[in-house]
């Protein structure tokens, strides 16, 4: 009937317009930047793989969409100022490049770094970045593969205790850095303190890796997203006033932000395993 045309005519429309702005588009600019270093793929790719790919969508979750960023654009572009965080997971990072990050984070940066990240240069030299840039000792010959267990120091973090997943770093010792959360044994697994001006965030365990191990998976269903792993990836951010273009009304729904010349459209994946009747933007 003529109401239907109408209606089908309307939702051809809006399919056109989108698909306008959707083809040129690009991404908006984030704020936030994530590690790929050509020094780990040379030596040891697959160590921090998973770790990466999971971190970008704990990030995602939360509606920062990090921006992946090399060694060399650190270096030769300078593109680290276009950003007020930095993600480091990547156990070999380019000494040029560890040096311009340091820089960075002494005039305000905020770096979070997980693990055995950031422990050689690129020709497997030993060179502990956390230890120059901060003073944090590590000590890389005490880890533990079994499942541990990550609980909050009462007012210093808020988050459900959690197993944690991968390499442990235990013992780490950092005089000038506050203990934010602990391991089940009281070891340190959560650690912050300032390098400059700038802000410096510690975890002893994959971050990343958590957060997809601890997803919920029934088979035959959507995967359930726990919010506790998260907290520990992205509450840095917000308590440092990291800016976010967009929030949405519901976590864990990724929001892809494309703009062309005539207008911006906003793609949309619900990760919740319920459809969402109320979304808010």
């Amino acid at each position: 009937d003529e109401g239907s045309y109408h209606a089908a005519s309307k939702l051809a429309n809006r399919t056109a317009l989108a698909a306008d702005i959707v083809g040129p588009g690009v991404m908006r600019p984030s704020p936030v930047a994530l590690l790929y270093a050509h020094a780990t793929e040379y030596w040891s790719g697959p160590s921090s793989y998973a770790d990466k790919r999971a971190l970008f969508m704990a990030l995602a979750h939360e509606y920062y969409q990090p921006e992946l960023i090399t060694e060399e654009q650190i270096v030769r572009e300078g593109m680290l100022e276009n950003y007020r965080a930095l993600y480091v997971v990547e156990p070999h990072v380019q000494r040029a490049a560890s040096a311009k990050i340091m820089e960075w984070v002494r005039r305000g940066g905020l770096l979070w770094v997980c693990a055995d990240a950031w422990r050689a240069d690129e020709y497997d030299e030993p060179m502990d970045g956390m230890k120059e840039l901060a003073g944090i000792e590590r000590d890389f010959t005490n880890r533990f593969e079994s499942v541990s267990r990550i609980q909050p120091v009462a007012g210093r973090a808020n988050f459900l205790p959690h197993p944690v997943e991968g390499r442990v770093v235990k013992g780490v010792r950092w005089p000038e850095g506050t203990v934010r959360a602990v391991y089940d044994d009281g070891t340190p697994a959560w650690l912050e303190g300032k390098a400059g001006q700038g802000r410096v965030v510690y975890v002893g365990h994959r971050g990343g890796r958590t957060y997809s191990r601890r997803a919920i998976v029934l088979g035959g269903r959507h995967d359930v997203w726990t919010e506790a792993p998260r907290r520990v990836i992205v509450d840095p951010l917000l308590e440092s006033g990291v800016e976010r273009e967009m929030e949405l009304s519901h976590p864990v729904v990724v929001a892809y932000p494309l703009t062309a010349s005539n207008g911006t459209a906003i793609v949309l994946y619900n990760y919740n395993p319920y459809p969402l009747e109320q979304l808010k933007f």
